[in-house]
């Protein structure tokens, strides 16, 4: 018998959970009800009511500045990371205008040829020179950029602003 009560004590960590626990129980419930632990509590400066409360007042304030200063921390985060967004997006509309101004002045210097003598039709080359029609200008329309027409180009982009924002987009 002494030796199943050894064994089991040895290999079963439940049965020794539960005299553990009960040696707890019980060793607390005869420390409390002699006063053995009012006692040790009146005698230590660190246990007492007073001390516990400081203690925890101080735990507490410790606390909240922590939880402060990680607050702050998170919304610095959150605004460094709003005003990156927004600085990328505003590079990438930049991109976005230079390149439509950089294809604009493209189509703008391809239209920038004349209308040979004659009249020249879709497609007809005289004396070198491309007629209107070609290179994505309407026939008939003057496109040059000379005599301070500059931003005439404007007219040969169906609904431009000239943020690089078209008109059916917004409406």
């Amino acid at each position: 018998m002494i030796i199943v009560i050894s064994l089991t004590l040895a290999f079963s960590p439940f049965s020794r959970a539960i005299l553990w626990s009960c040696f707890e129980t019980w060793g607390t419930k005869v420390i409390v009800r002699l006063g053995i632990y009012r006692a040790w509590s009146r005698q230590s400066p660190v246990w007492g009511s007073t001390s516990q409360l400081w203690r925890s007042e101080i735990a507490a304030r410790n606390s909240k500045s922590r939880e402060k200063i990680a607050a702050q921390r998170r919304f610095i985060h959150e605004v460094d990371e709003t005003l990156y967004l927004e600085d990328k997006r505003k590079d990438s509309v930049a991109k976005r205008n230079e390149k439509l101004q950089r294809e604009a002045a493209e189509m703008a210097a391809r239209c920038e040829m004349e209308v040979p003598p004659g009249g020249g039709g879709q497609g007809e080359v005289s004396n070198g020179v491309a007629p209107m029609g070609i290179g994505g200008c309407e026939t008939g329309q003057s496109a040059t950029l000379r005599g301070g027409a500059a931003g005439r180009w404007r007219e040969f982009i169906p609904n431009f602003r000239g943020d690089g924002i078209s008109q059916e987009s917004i409406v």
